[in-house]
């Protein structure tokens, strides 16, 4: 019997965010369906997809080719309304569903969807996020349904850790305004001067930065004496990242995120899988997964030094800040949210 057709659009094919989930759900979906991905510009992420799987659409035009070309049963949009322009042009029968990830100003899309389109389904990864569509007009078109995201079955796994022999504290993002480094750095220096004691910044993630961004970072990383030791990491292979944040938790260490807002918060899902401690914003998604005591408020930097400061001197407060960790464990299983993926679906096409 012939699977049903789905294909994801979404507008970056990027090694990280929306992309990754993609490729983390894609083997047990593939069991259900006939599972396609469709982009409008590729940074590496064709790639490490399966062979045939993915392709990309640059021009509005070759989007409406490829639409038609791939005929899905159901066609996931993911935070890109110009599919829903191209769809509308295609002439396709399938059904369509639309993915709200985003939590940037980039979210107004939501009430600019194409009339001529029919919505049979919203999907978003958190109950933050199904608040914050409540009375937009595509939760008027059509019921929105909380799928969370999911891990990659390498973060269950018994992940290779070392002591490498100081105490890091990590941070993982772009290099925005959005994931606010700038105030993460802030944040460490301020650490560092109080804790000392071996304490050491990594700064992951930036690869894909321009290079005043990256000039950015260096300059005010450099320009500070408690920051000599710190390290920046632009690209670290998402295989390894298990190895990585396990060898934060095993050496003393753990995670700050001075996000301004998340839809669910992989990188805070990540490093709780992994037994690592996150001191984070008190915004979006990430209240549900972290306890109270691990949040400050967003422009609170002299709370998010307290937190962070306790989380090395208090063994109980750092052990209290992992006690999520087996529910978020659980959240974030393959098996669960694409389980609730496939049961969605298969509701649209019944």
């Amino acid at each position: 019997m012939t699977k049903p057709r789905v294909v994801f659009a979404y507008r970056y094919a990027i090694l990280g965010g929306v992309s990754v989930q993609l490729m983390n759900r894609h083997a047990l979906l593939a069991e259900h369906f006939d599972v396609r991905y469709l982009f409008e510009e590729d940074h590496g992420m064709v790639a490490e997809l399966p062979s045939g799987s993915a392709e990309v659409a640059a021009s509005a035009d070759s989007r409406v080719s490829a639409l038609r070309s791939l005929d899905p049963d159901i066609l996931v949009v993911i935070d890109s309304p110009s599919i829903f322009r191209a769809w509308a042009e295609s002439g396709c029968n399938g059904r369509v569903v639309a993915e709200v990830h985003t939590t940037t100003a980039n979210l107004s899309w939501v009430d600019s969807v194409n009339a001529a389109v029919e919505i049979d389904s919203v999907l978003t990864p958190s109950e933050y996020m199904r608040d914050r569509l409540v009375g937009s007009q595509l939760a008027k078109r059509a019921s929105v349904q909380v799928i969370p995201n999911c891990l990659a079955p390498a973060w269950f796994a018994e992940p290779v850790s070392i002591d490498v022999g100081v105490r890091p504290l990590a941070w993982v993002g772009k290099l925005d305004g959005h994931k606010r480094f700038r105030l993460a750095i802030d944040i460490a220096d301020r650490v560092v001067g109080r804790v000392g004691n071996g304490v050491v910044p990594v700064f992951i993630g930036g690869y894909t930065a321009r290079e005043v961004q990256a000039r950015s970072l260096l300059d005010a990383v450099g320009s500070r004496a408690t920051l000599q030791e710190a390290r920046w990491w632009p690209w670290v292979d998402h295989r390894r990242m298990p190895g990585v944040l396990a060898s934060v938790a095993t050496s003393g260490g753990g995670m700050l995120s001075t996000t301004m807002n998340e839809s669910f918060g992989m990188s805070v899902a990540e490093a709780l899988v992994v037994g690592c401690p996150v001191v984070a914003p008190r915004v979006g998604a990430l209240p549900e997964l972290l306890p109270e005591e691990a949040l400050y408020a967003a422009d609170d930097a002299g709370a998010a030094v307290e937190i962070v400061s306790q989380m090395y001197s208090d063994k109980g407060f750092r052990s209290y800040l992992i006690e999520s960790a087996g529910t978020v464990r659980e959240r974030v299983r393959p098996e669960h949210a694409v389980g609730a993926l496939v049961a969605a679906l298969e509701a649209v096409i019944a």
